[in-house]
């Protein structure tokens, strides 16, 4: 595996995954972002929600790919 690559066991892709952080996280809330994490020493995985208030789908696109790129590093 290379060293910065953002593989698949990397995301959060299911409806259940989503919920299971939901269940047993805790959120940290910004002006721009609320983010959801657990305190565990699992693998850190990652799963982007942006909400339709934010622009439009170009920017909304835009704002996850700057969120997974930074995850990745």
């Amino acid at each position: 595996m290379k060293k910065f690559a953002f593989s698949r066991t990397a995301r959060l892709r299911l409806k259940k995954d989503f919920e299971a952080v939901f269940a047993e996280a805790r959120k940290t809330i910004t002006s721009d972002l609320v983010m959801w994490h657990s305190g565990g020493d699992a693998e850190k995985k990652i799963g982007l929600m942006v909400s339709k208030k934010t622009g439009g789908a170009v920017q909304r696109n835009r704002l996850k790919r700057l969120l997974r790129e930074a995850f990745r590093l």
